[in-house]
């Protein structure tokens, strides 16, 4: 969503002498030639701390398709190793183009269960309103909704970063903190799995009996699994924030309620689209 106060959108390399800190406790070690921290005892590698882990970051070496899908189980199931690139090298331009493609991802998997069913309910007659409106306006509010449903996911997942940069760091510091703070969203690019195992749902109808058991089994795993990508979304946001910006217990809890907040804040502008569509639609119809 925002860069820091810097001109430079990328993040500086670790040879800043300011920027060396635990990642565990965030003590300074810049005059510190120990390889432990002296505050909690963290062993300190300093000569990996030159080079990027976030596998997206070498995705020209090892290839786009496996970077991707590593980095969304770094972030995933070690958030505390992503928490330590604030040590390392961090390209902004990446993170955000990892951000756009996981949106993307995110959004095309639900946009095409809505549109089957938007097309099935116009088909039967569902959607009484909706039949009423010329072809081209169906078209118009359908497009509307789509944009305002990516618009949505875009916005949520990049809200998290206006409380990545405290006044209490360097620019160069702000800057990774920044680029951080667009990958916990990696846990939703696999929303597709979630809608691959709605299909057999959908023929919940003309299945045979003896399979009905399984396949209400399968809807409520699949609701399990869209719940643990999202809260996996939220507490990865959450843990992140806390130990890249060491911030006090406050800001953190602050960050912690305030975020779902931010989230409904952003459906609410995202819906602002279809809304001014569907009322025009409506004003369209008042004059025939």
């Amino acid at each position: 969503m925002t860069q820091s106060k810097s001109d430079v959108p990328g993040i500086s390399p670790l040879a800043e002498p300011e920027s060396l800190v635990c990642p565990s406790c965030g003590y300074d070690l810049r005059a510190i030639d120990s390889e432990k921290c002296p505050e909690c005892g963290l062993a300190i590698d300093r000569t990996s701390m030159s080079v990027s882990r976030i596998p997206w970051e070498h995705r020209h070496e090892i290839g786009r398709f496996r970077a991707f899908w590593k980095t969304t189980r770094l972030v995933m199931f070690h958030p505390r190793r992503l928490a330590e690139e604030m040590n390392r090298p961090v390209d902004y331009p990446s993170a955000r183009k990892f951000h756009f493609i996981t949106v993307t991802l995110a959004w095309v998997a639900p946009a095409g269960w809505v549109a089957a069913l938007i097309a099935d309910s116009v088909r039967t007659g569902g959607l009484h309103l909706f039949t009423r409106l010329g072809s081209w306006l169906q078209t118009i509010l359908i497009v509307s909704t789509f944009l305002a449903a990516w618009l949505f996911l875009f916005l949520a997942t990049g809200v998290a970063s206006y409380w990545f940069h405290p006044k209490t760091l360097s620019i160069p510091r702000q800057n990774r903190a920044v680029a951080l703070s667009y990958y916990p969203c990696a846990s939703l690019a696999w929303l597709w799995l979630a809608a691959a195992l709605l299909v057999p749902v959908a023929f919940v109808d003309s299945a045979p009996r003896r399979l009905e058991n399984a396949i209400f089994i399968l809807a409520i795993i699949d609701e399990l699994l869209i719940l643990f990508l999202v809260l996996d979304w939220y507490s990865v946001s959450c843990l992140l924030m806390g130990a890249v910006t060491h911030c006090p217990p406050g800001r953190r809890w602050a960050f912690f309620l305030t975020l779902p907040l931010m989230w409904l804040a952003c459906l609410l502008l995202s819906c602002l689209i279809p809304a001014a569509v569907f009322l025009i639609s409506l004003m369209i119809l008042s004059f025939r």
